[in-house]
């Protein structure tokens, strides 16, 4: 039985960053027109629209040339553009891979989450696999390690996790109400997540992978990384939380991507020979660079 994971790529108002990311996914081995659904949000603003109108006319080219499915929401989903996708495939195929349209592959990408997706498919501790890694100075064995943390740049999941996800997490503010718990969700005090999560549910942030990493902290759950990323953000600026501020953005991409450029994800980024993780279990020295990246993109960003 084919167990390929469909491929949910998401559309705002970027029609270059979408055009790119398809390209990217496409020389993938593994990749086929079949797994693909690329799903596009209608406009939020007036602004938005001649964007918006361009990502679409991207896609349905894409679709007409390669195949793939296409859905055009009637209406502005934000985040539930996502979030629904996301529980539709699973239900329907019991794992997805999730990629944006600011997320650039590298070719090795889709047979690591592929891999991976089979690897751990029953084990209920691991609740996704990630494709992105900060630019921390992560030593080259192991190549691949756990964290417990979800970084939602390029990723996949399981059905099983995917729906313990809750948009309004039951119980979220007893968590935070315990000082302990609370450092512990902000990864050791590197990162305001829970300010975040208030934030979110108090109204003043849209944001559903906060409540994505929530559930993998509520549940003790890990997520499966690469010492070195498999993914190349083209986005930082614009967008509903990017900025257009140069020094910033330059900032910015010194954490995220270090001294790589986007042509470095051209070729592979795994090492030739490497293995999965010998145990299931977090990585505490590479949770603490992590946790350090975290801190210097929250004074940095």
């Amino acid at each position: 039985m084919d167990r390929s994971a469909p491929i949910a790529v998401f559309a705002y108002d970027r029609p270059r960053h979408l055009e790119i990311a398809l390209a990217a996914l496409a020389r993938c081995p593994g990749f086929a027109p079949d797994r693909l659904h690329v799903f596009c949000d209608a406009a939020a603003r007036e602004e938005d629209v001649p964007g918006c109108t361009a990502a679409r006319e991207v896609a349905r080219r894409w679709v007409r040339r390669h195949g793939g499915r296409l859905v055009e929401r009637p209406r502005n989903y934000r985040f539930r553009n996502l979030t629904e996708a996301v529980g539709e495939l699973c239900s329907a195929a019991g794992r997805v891979v999730v990629v944006e349209d600011d997320v650039v592959v590298a070719p090795d990408f889709l047979a690591y989450v592929d891999g991976a997706l089979d690897r751990y498919a029953d084990d209920p501790r691991v609740f996704l696999v990630g494709g992105y890694m900060f630019a921390a100075e992560h030593p080259p064995e192991p190549a691949l390690f756990f964290a417990p943390i979800a970084l939602a740049w390029g990723w996949a999941t399981w059905k099983r996790a995917w729906d313990l996800y809750e948009y309004h997490p039951r119980g979220w503010q007893a968590v935070l109400a315990d000082p302990t718990a609370r450092r512990r969700f902000d990864a050791g005090g590197s990162f305001a997540y829970s300010e975040t999560l208030e934030r979110t549910m108090d109204g003043g942030f849209d944001s559903w992978d906060t409540q994505w990493y929530f559930t993998l902290f509520r549940h003790g759950g890990l997520g499966l990384y690469p010492g070195r990323s498999l993914v190349w953000n083209s986005g930082l600026g614009g967008g509903f939380h990017g900025t257009d501020d140069p020094q910033a953005l330059d900032r910015r991409d010194a954490v995220i991507h270090g001294t790589a450029t986007r042509h470095d994800f051209d070729a592979p980024r795994l090492p030739e020979a490497w293995a999965w993780p010998e145990r299931v279990a977090a990585d505490p020295e590479a949770f603490a660079r992590i946790g350090r990246a975290l801190a210097r993109f929250a004074r940095e960003g």
